[in-house]
């Protein structure tokens, strides 16, 4: 994923995880006023977290997918993500 806030092309979807929990985790505290830390499980956090229905369910396939194999291989970020972690990013940094 480039900083240049393109997020399409194939990726490594395991390292996609490296960039949607500190954006979920950011969502989180952004709205309880930064007032405390998110919960370390994934699905915790993303459950507790106001994110776009369609993004939030593509994050939970993944989820899901990654628990049934350890490599999840190469593919495009789906687009309900992408769109999300444009606008999320932008505004996190």
């Amino acid at each position: 994923v480039a900083k240049t806030g393109s997020f399409a092309g194939e990726v490594k979807l395991k390292k996609l995880f490296y960039l949607i929990r500190p954006i979920v985790a950011l969502d989180w505290m952004e709205q309880r006023d930064f007032a405390r830390l998110p919960p370390m499980n994934m699905v915790d956090c993303l459950a507790e977290t106001a994110v776009p229905a369609q993004a939030a369910s593509e994050i939970r396939r993944l989820i899901e997918k990654k628990r049934e194999t350890r490599e999840l291989g190469t593919g495009p970020i789906p687009a309900a993500i992408a769109r999300y972690l444009e606008a999320r990013y932008g505004h996190h940094e």
